[in-house]
């Protein structure tokens, strides 16, 4: 039974319809975030075992490939290579990151929660569910091409190029990343199915920290954005009756709901900027090296691997730009309650009021936005010269190893 002690009676489906499958996701990495009462040592026992879990996995699958990359590998092997490597690095960082952002990612979540509940009426309800209904199309977005591309990279090896046989007769089963374990023989059964499990495993777990990942932060933002909405809903209606007490009401709530839009956000670029900031940087370094492969298989004639390379590389694009894509709507919903603003009739009000509108006024004109490592802002201009980049770094890898 729903709670009616809040304005929002439907606030609990609401927050579920918001949230997705994010939640199923971080609570089976580990770090989902309790808003409630203290996680019971059991729970906090089970995430720390996930965690660990997860960690194995990641590093049983890095090290290996490091291995095979400082020994055994040639340049072209190495350049092949460097990406995946990179990716893992990244998808290190960013797990730990989210295990460190949990007390700052609980603060976000909670200013989620108590919007919700908060809700006064259909038409702000429905304002809200309308961005929440454009960030979930964007996560599930995320997630297929987050889980095509694992797919491809674990399954091509084993379903398509099966095995090959080297120029002295030595049939060689593939592996979706090449693996070196010095004195183990990594085609040798059952260190070849091992090997195959831990990376396939690896995979799971690395789509499922990239989609948690930019999950959480299209939540937020396109949470961002139907508060927005409401202020500038606030604002239309500010100038309809200016008697002294209406005024001071609507006044007060514009003010403090405008506050509150600035410190979620502020919450928000501080718990997840590192995390964007990974993201727009291997996303940009995949394009880069991806295309170069591409290019090269394609002289080669060699159609699978081909595949596979341009669906890493459209994952990587399609995933920076989604984050440039939220940020850019945050940018324009808050340039909308800018021109919103000069529409309230100020001249209308006595001096005092009027002093004190021009600060909302002032305020309103103030840019919101998310950056990527407090570096880049995420927009749709900075992903057009991310695109820029990596043609240009394309350029200069074609040059340097032809």
């Amino acid at each position: 039974m729903q709670d009616k002690q809040y304005p929002n009676v439907y606030y609990i489906q609401d927050l579920k319809y918001v949230k997705m499958f994010v939640p199923t996701i971080l609570n089976a990495l580990g770090i989902w975030p309790s808003l409630g009462k203290r996680k019971s040592i059991c729970k906090r026992l089970v995430d720390y075992l996930f965690s660990f879990l997860s960690y194995s996995l990641i590093f049983a699958s890095i090290i290996p490939s490091s291995l095979f990359w400082v020994f055994k590998g040639t340049t072209h092997t190495r350049v092949r290579m460097f990406t995946p490597f990179a990716y893992s690095i990244v998808i290190v960082s960013k797990y730990s990151i989210l295990i460190l952002s949990q007390d700052q990612i609980r603060r976000c979540l909670k200013y989620v929660e108590e919007d919700w509940k908060n809700v006064v009426n259909n038409d702000e309800r429905n304002m809200m569910l309308e961005a929440a209904r454009v960030g979930r199309r964007l996560v599930a977005i995320s997630m297929s091409f987050y889980c095509s591309s694992i797919m491809s990279v674990r399954l091509i090896p084993l379903l398509y190029l099966g095995k090959i046989v080297d120029q002295y007769n030595v049939t060689i089963r593939l592996l979706p990343s090449p693996a070196y374990l010095f004195s183990l023989d990594i085609q040798a059964t059952p260190v070849y199915e091992i090997m195959y499990s831990l990376q396939g495993a690896y995979g799971i777990v690395s789509a499922s920290i990239a989609t948690g990942g930019i999950g959480l932060i299209i939540i937020f933002v396109m949470h961002a954005c139907g508060q927005l909405k409401i202020l500038m809903n606030l604002m239309s209606e500010f100038s309809e009756d200016l008697q002294q007490k209406e005024v001071d009401k609507k006044l007060a709530n514009i003010v403090e709901h405008q506050i509150r839009i600035r410190n979620f956000l502020q919450v928000v670029d501080h718990a997840l900027r590192q995390i964007s900031f990974l993201e727009i940087s291997i996303g940009s370094l995949i394009m880069s090296i991806q295309s170069y492969c591409i290019l090269t298989e394609f002289e080669n004639s060699n159609s699978m691997v081909i595949i596979f390379f341009t669906i890493s590389y459209c994952t990587a694009t399609i995933s920076v730009f989604i984050f440039c894509y939220v940020g850019n709507q945050l940018i324009l919903q808050a340039e909308k309650v800018a021109l919103m603003s000069y529409e309230l009739e100020w001249c209308r009000l006595p001096d005092r009021k009027a002093r004190q509108l021009l600060l909302v006024i002032i305020m309103s004109n103030k840019p919101m936005k998310i950056t990527a490592g407090n570096f880049l802002d995420l927009s749709l201009k900075t992903f057009g010269d991310i695109m820029k980049t990596s043609f240009a770094y394309l350029n200069m890898l074609r040059n340097a190893i032809g």
